[in-house]
């Protein structure tokens, strides 16, 4: 069984907060099948940029990447009528 640690700390916590993001939306996004948008690099380090749906149906945009074997979010957004409407089309083709 795979375990999923993420890492927060308290500059990411801030980010999330400062969208009216919960830890665990944006942990339930990630888990729930999210959609990969784009991959790029920033300071030598990959980042991947996703679109995920929480348990209610709460649209998220997170960015993260992977440090120690663990998940970090780095940035967050959600809900925008754009990013919905992105997230039901790319939903589609994968479907």
């Amino acid at each position: 069984m795979l375990v999923v640690v993420f890492d927060w700390d308290q500059n990411n916590l801030k980010k999330i907060q400062a969208q009216r993001i919960k830890m665990y939306e944006v942990e339930q996004a990630l888990a729930r099948d999210p959609i990969l948008v784009y991959e790029q690099s920033a300071d030598g380090e990959e980042r991947y940029v996703y679109y995920g749906e929480t348990d209610d149906s709460r649209l998220l945009a997170i960015v993260q990447t992977e440090r120690d074997d663990k998940i970090r979010a780095c940035n967050f957004g959600c809900g925008a009528k754009a990013r919905i409407s992105g997230v039901a089309r790319a939903r589609k083709m994968t479907r």
